[in-house]
């Protein structure tokens, strides 16, 4: 009786650890598109994202992501002047690039290498922030910039068992998905 009993607590204990350490469920680049991990913490939501730059998705609503991060930032660009709503066009290039490496300086313990992959992702979802969970399920995500007050808004769809399940999007660009793959037609501005 004594050897079931150890047995049994020895299986619960092992159960127990099991669940404690699981991980929420993650988004990836694979996916094609930039997704929540929902129901998990935002601060930590961006940390799985795909590389944007130059040679990788440079044309690609997760690029005007990207660049929506720069300007709520701050970030500097190639001409000495602040990344500015104008810059937002779904496009990394040169200038993206010269931003993201200012970004990655300022913020600290990255490469500065103007390059945005899932290191830079990473310290950049540690400035969003719940604003609401509709009826439907849907949130909306406000990211705070560290710029002048700057910050922009993001929906994420609700767990609907679509292969859009928990996918940020926005409204401004005419109910766009941060897709990896393809820049929207009306890419401009700050996506709120």
């Amino acid at each position: 009786m004594r050897a079931l009993i150890k047995a049994a607590l020895t299986g619960a204990v092992v159960i127990m650890a099991t669940l404690a350490v699981a991980a929420p469920a993650e988004a990836s680049p694979a996916e094609g598109m930039v997704k929540a991990n929902v129901p998990g913490p935002l601060s930590d939501d961006w940390k799985d994202e795909g590389v944007v730059d130059r040679n990788t998705r440079a044309y690609s609503a997760a690029t005007g992501l990207w660049q929506a991060v720069l300007w709520a930032d701050g970030a500097i660009e190639r001409d000495g002047t602040r990344y500015d709503e104008s810059d937002i066009d779904c496009e990394f290039g040169p200038n993206t690039q010269a931003a993201t490496r200012n970004w990655q300086s300022v913020t600290g313990g990255l490469a500065v290498d103007g390059s945005a992959g899932p290191l830079t992702w990473g310290r950049a979802d540690d400035n969003l922030s719940l604003e609401v969970i509709f009826d439907d399920g849907a949130w909306l995500v406000r990211y705070y910039g560290r710029y002048a007050g700057r910050s922009f808004q993001l929906l994420i769809e609700p767990n609907n068992g679509t292969s859009v399940a928990n996918a940020y999007y926005t409204w401004a660009w005419g109910g766009t998905y941060f897709y990896y793959g393809s820049k929207p037609s009306n890419c401009s501005g700050v996506p709120f």
